[in-house]
């Protein structure tokens, strides 16, 4: 199996540790990171080293506008184009395609996960691979009208303070010494964060969030 230069665009934290660790992987022979549109932008210029990117994963909610407009600029490189997101709407998903996007697969906190959805994908290049969450909300969206979102519970002041820290991208430990409590604490916290909001991993739950305006957009 060739291993696989990764050219991602991503700018939370968690998210661009995590895909540092997983990059580790055989699978891969090296990661290229961009926070933002204007440095993928930048590397994109540099043609000797775009010429190598095998990979393109792409975050759609960036600093600097919406992932889906650097989708015609990306399609030179001939390489898998996989958004990767956690933006759940259905006309997102079909505006990336059209804008050119692989595939489109809904964001998690594994690793080991998101390796095997990118490595079987690289390797088919056919079709337009979408999780399964994804395909379901697609053919819900044609066979049914839109239900609106259940209001979800408030969070505690403690809850939203964790959920602040969990923004920033710290590790469990570290938000346990910045609030003076134990890990443990945290993992309960975290869990009813996520019950609350009806999400199953931080990025998801930061951006329902912002969303409700819980944190600061």
């Amino acid at each position: 199996m060739d291993a696989m230069h990764l050219f991602a665009i991503e700018d939370h934290p968690s998210q661009q540790r995590m895909l540092q660790i997983m990059a580790e992987h055989p699978a891969f022979s090296a990661l290229t990171l961009a926070t933002d549109l204007a440095s993928a932008r930048e590397l994109m210029a540099q043609s000797s080293l775009a010429a190598q990117f095998d990979f393109v994963l792409l975050d759609l909610e960036l600093p600097d506008g919406d992932g889906i407009d650097l989708l015609p600029a990306l399609k030179p490189l001939q390489a898998p184009m996989m958004v990767y997101t956690v933006l759940e709407e259905t006309e997102k998903l079909l505006n990336a395609y059209s804008a050119g996007a692989s595939s489109y697969t809904l964001k998690t906190d594994d690793p080991d996960q998101l390796r095997e959805v990118i490595v079987q994908h690289f390797h088919q290049r056919s079709g337009f691979p979408l999780s399964p969450k994804m395909a379901q909300r697609l053919l819900d969206s044609r066979l049914r009208p839109p239900e609106l979102p259940p209001h979800p519970q408030p969070l505690s002041p403690r809850q939203i303070d964790v959920l602040q820290l969990l923004s920033t991208g710290l590790y469990y430990n570290e938000i346990a010494l910045q609030l003076d409590i134990s890990e443990n604490t945290v993992v309960t916290h975290v869990r009813a964060i996520f019950n609350k909001l009806e999400v199953s991993n931080r990025t998801a739950a930061v951006h329902r969030g912002r969303q409700l305006r819980i944190l600061e957009l």
